[in-house]
């Protein structure tokens, strides 16, 4: 991909009483099907989760085209939201909106907020990884799942697990 875009998603209603990062399932979920829709469009776009925080969402967007709004190639993560967890839109619309964005200036911001997931890479299950796995051998490619695929590959190569 050849555009990157942080972008931060805050709760509409930024003074509701709802902690996001309770869930962070439903949101990965939510980015595995933008993804997957993505792959069938004009200009392919991936999203990954950077950080989720009690009212925000950062997210890396990559995108093979530039992007005037990139914010509004979101709008499907919305309307994802809205079709797949009625209870999580019901519970976060406010005036017809789920998020406000906002933009990422700094790209150490960005670095300082990773170690944050990695706090949540722990309570990924084994379960998980399989699926995502399964997901990445089967599905097309983008030449940086290629290389993430070849370093899972080195690995278990280097353990003497293949």
């Amino acid at each position: 991909m050849n555009y990157t875009y942080p972008i931060g998603l805050a709760l509409a209603n930024n003074v509701l009483n709802i902690d996001l990062a309770d869930y962070i399932s439903e949101i990965k979920e939510v980015i595995i099907k933008y993804n997957d829709i993505q792959k069938k469009t004009v200009n392919h776009k991936k999203l990954i989760l950077i950080n989720i925080t009690k009212k925000e969402i950062i997210l890396k967007l990559y995108s093979e085209k530039e992007l005037q709004v990139p914010s509004k190639a979101l709008r499907s993560f919305s309307q994802i939201i809205i079709d797949d967890f009625p209870e999580l839109a019901d519970k976060i619309l406010y005036h017809k909106h789920l998020f406000r964005s906002f933009p990422i200036y700094n790209e150490k911001d960005i670095e300082n907020s990773k170690s944050n997931i990695n706090l949540n890479i722990k309570n990924i299950t084994e379960k998980e990884v399989l699926k995502a796995m399964i997901e990445l051998c089967l599905n097309d490619r983008t030449r940086e799942e290629n290389k993430t695929l070849y370093q899972i590959k080195e690995i278990l190569y280097n353990k003497g697990l293949c």
